[in-house]
């Protein structure tokens, strides 16, 4: 279907650099006032640049020629720390890398979410002047944040958010990589640009830029040269195929909600520690002290958790061969929890121990459910926790069914 490529294309633009955010975060707002909605200053069509010059809206720049070694190297060593602070979900230090003009834009996404949300009228003038990127983030917005918490929130807070409590763009960053540096002359700095090439982009035989901004003495990344790049090619696309861009949006923002269903959740597949489980997202790892920890973070249903610790099969005190230490080990975690109502139960499964308990955590108005699992050679724990209104026992089952262990 032509339509189904066009929401590809769309779909793209969200995935790369922005994110569906978390609904925990929705009461955050501790302000009184009601901000007054403000039309966003959101160009209706981008300018056409030279193919050498990186696609960006907010200025005219000089081309200097190709960037100095030492820049590539200042470039590409400033890209690695940012993906690195994205593959780690680290979002505080994320959004402090982004340029002024990559904030303004994310500031015009909040702007134009409150226009939408107290003057309809006026955002159904202003959404036909949008680009198609614009417009679904707009709805994925209000889909995932709450009124009070779009009046509340700045750009960095909004883009911290997103990497903290469920961005769905890292994995484009896990294949990314750079080319063709150039420099230019922007606002009487150096600026430096480099055409950004990951697996998407690579089957879509698209190139687009990523640009690097010198401010307040540190060189900066700027994602706008890539919303434009995007919204160049979606209006290209849509123009010489004569589609319904509205119908296709709609779609995006469908799919966006379906992607992170437990149904969709992927294999994560880690074979030193012997398991395997369906995680929402690519878990950050932890060692401590040899208890190796897993911990992957769904926008709605709360963390999951997988944590492995070794056991001696000779030893007459190990989990699995004493029932004192596997009761001890779930009442020292309840009790470090605050958990109460805990109901649990045992089974087995051919000679290994398997005991779930369902509890509430009443000091964080949460909820959870977990499961250990006792080997000759591992304990086990599965764990999820979530806000008591949020907690879903279908996604803690899906979870939790998923697991599969004594891989070789």
């Amino acid at each position: 279907m032509i339509s189904a490529m066009t929401h590809h294309y769309i779909y793209a633009a969200i995935l790369i650099f922005f994110g569906l955010l978390i609904t925990s975060c929705q009461d955050k707002s501790s302000r009184n006032e009601q901000p007054q909605p403000v039309v966003p200053v959101v160009q209706e069509q981008p300018q056409e640049q030279p193919v050498s010059a990186p696609q960006n809206t907010q200025n005219q720049m000089t081309s200097l020629g190709k960037a100095t070694e030492d820049e590539v190297q200042i470039a590409r060593t400033r890209f690695n720390e940012f993906k690195s602070f994205v593959l780690a979900y680290k979002g505080k230090e994320a959004s402090l890398m982004l340029s002024s003009s990559s904030l303004e834009y994310y500031n015009n996404l909040i702007l134009a979410a409150r226009t939408s949300i107290h003057s309809p009228k006026d955002y159904a003038i202003l959404e036909k002047h949008l680009s198609p990127s614009i417009r679904t983030n707009v709805k994925i917005i209000r889909d995932h944040l709450s009124s009070q918490y779009i009046d509340s929130v700045n750009a960095p807070e909004l883009y911290e958010t997103a990497f903290n409590q469920g961005w769905i763009g890292y994995k484009t960053l896990m294949t990314a990589s750079l080319t063709n540096f150039q420099a230019f002359e922007k606002d009487g700095n150096r600026y430096l640009s480099a055409d950004l090439h990951y697996a998407g982009t690579v089957k879509d035989d698209l190139v687009l830029q990523i640009g690097f901004a010198f401010e307040d003495n540190a060189w900066k990344i700027d994602l706008v040269p890539i919303f434009v790049g995007l919204d160049k090619n979606i209006r290209q696309f849509i123009q010489k195929k004569n589609l319904d861009v509205d119908l296709s949006i709609d779609e995006t923002v469908e799919s966006t909600k379906d992607s992170l269903e437990p149904a969709h959740w992927k294999d994560s597949i880690h074979r030193q520690d012997g398991f395997s489980v369906k995680f929402p997202r690519s878990p950050l790892f932890a060692d401590s002290d040899g208890n190796h920890v897993y911990t992957s973070q769904h926008f709605k249903y709360g963390q999951f958790i997988v944590s492995v610790l070794p056991n001696d099969p000779d030893l007459p005190q190990s989990p699995y061969n004493e029932k004192l230490s596997r009761d001890r080990i779930i009442s020292a975690f309840l009790k470090e929890l605050g958990a109460s109502g805990t109901q649990c139960r045992y089974n087995q499964i051919n000679t290994d121990h398997l005991i779930q308990c369902d509890f509430q955590i009443p000091d964080h108005s949460s909820q959870g459910k977990s499961v250990w699992i006792f080997t000759p050679d591992h304990t086990y724990q599965l764990l999820n926790i979530a806000r008591q209104d949020q907690f879903s026992d279908e996604a803690a089952a899906a979870f939790i069914s998923s697991f599969a262990y004594g891989l070789k």
